[in-house]
């Protein structure tokens, strides 16, 4: 027999994580297949827990199975279930997150750009002169700067690696600004001093 979802008794996919706009009824539909299909519950004790998320859409259960979401689950289905219920919800969250396009793309830059940064450092570090290795840390900087810091960012809520990408993307954000800066300073001086021998 068919309930929310999935078929009880039979392996089946996993239940698919309700979209933002989901109303109250679409989010307790998906809590009893998790229910049912991850923790072995009846379909009443499933329904009974379900039945205690309220109004809250989607994007409410995105935001409570957050990383930096405290207790929301534990506040609303108790001591009992809402620790396993959340720890559930947020593996789904974070799977549907890891195969979607955005996700495989931040992912990817996460560990990516990084190797890039390390290569193209090894690269300027077999430069002669100092000036041409200054000039070849520039890319260093591009692949550890915006891009890393951008992943960082937009994967900060679904894997460690968010936090360690938006640290190192910081870093290297600023160095790249700085770098910036020294250049137009090195301008400014060769041009004053062109002016001065005139």
């Amino acid at each position: 027999m068919r309930i929310h979802g999935f078929r009880h008794g039979v392996s089946s996919p996993m239940p698919s994580f309700p979209p933002p706009d989901a109303g109250p009824a679409q989010v307790r539909a998906y809590l009893v297949d998790v229910l049912l299909l991850y923790h072995d519950t009846s379909l009443e004790f499933a329904q009974q827990i379900a039945d205690l998320w309220h109004l809250g859409r989607g994007v409410d259960l995105r935001q409570a199975a957050s990383l930096h979401a405290k207790d929301t689950f534990t506040h609303i289905f108790g001591d009992a279930v809402g620790p396993f219920l959340e720890r559930s919800v947020r593996e789904q969250l974070v799977l549907d997150w890891r195969t979607s396009m955005p996700g495989v793309l931040v992912y990817w830059g996460l560990i990516g750009l990084p190797v890039l940064g390390v290569l193209l450092l090894l690269r300027a570090w077999k430069q002669p002169t100092s000036d041409k290795m200054g000039a070849a840390l520039g890319p260093v900087f591009w692949a550890l700067g915006p891009p890393l810091c951008l992943c960082g960012i937009l994967g900060h809520n679904y894997t460690s690696l968010g936090g360690i990408g938006l640290s190192v993307g910081t870093v290297g954000s600023c160095l790249l600004l700085m770098m910036f800066v020294l250049r137009w300073q090195d301008v400014t001086v060769q041009e004053s001093r062109e002016k001065s021998k005139i």
